[in-house]
């Protein structure tokens, strides 16, 4: 386990997260993320230190994650609330592309370089030659014609929640790598799963 949520308050009710020194949030990366997914993204604050565990205070977002909620959303009656979640994914995915990022690529290209020559010495000689090539066009990644955003990384049933009531997605949750947004809000996507 790399974090552990709970919740705590009565006004604001508020996600209190222990995280491990190796989970630790990116909190400039998190108000990026919110500049870019407005609604989408909670507040997150760091909130200091407990012995080794780093801890935040994060917006409560309500609601339960898609993989219990997502059942009811299937019936009839309940299609009006089916299509406010779709529209609202596609708000929180196609976000990223109208606000753009202006971020130095440069780190990520090293770590994907790094990582590809890892391949490369690891892997048996029949990989080589496909590794090397991927490595030759890996620049072609970095270009303003793939423009870079900043992404989830684990979006997973359980680290998005629904609203119920009116059937929207609050927020989307934690992602693992500098390159993610660790937290996202409003389309039914809560905190609670920050605890993944």
């Amino acid at each position: 386990m790399t974090s552990y949520t709970v919740t705590a308050g009565t006004s604001p009710v508020q996600d209190i997260q222990f995280r491990t020194p190796q989970s630790a949030l990116d909190v400039n990366l998190l108000r990026h993320a919110q500049q870019i997914y407005g609604r989408f993204v909670p507040h997150c604050e760091p909130f200091g230190r407990l012995d080794l565990l780093h801890v935040y205070m994060t917006d409560l977002v309500p609601g339960a994650a898609l993989s219990l909620a997502q059942r009811p959303l299937y019936s009839i009656e309940s299609y009006p609330f089916l299509v406010r979640t779709v529209e609202d994914f596609a708000t929180f995915f196609t976000s990223a592309w109208h606000q753009g990022v202006a971020s130095d690529t440069r780190m990520m290209q090293v770590d994907y370089s790094d990582h590809l020559n890892q391949l490369v010495k690891a892997l048996p000689a029949c990989f080589r030659p496909k590794l090397e090539e991927v490595l030759e066009r890996l620049l072609l990644l970095f270009t303003p014609d793939y423009p870079q955003v900043i992404n989830h990384g684990d979006m997973l049933e359980p680290n998005i929640h629904m609203d119920p009531q009116p059937a929207a997605l609050p927020a989307l949750s934690t992602g693992r790598t500098p390159r993610s947004a660790h937290l996202a809000r409003r389309s039914g996507v809560s905190k609670q799963s920050l605890a993944s």
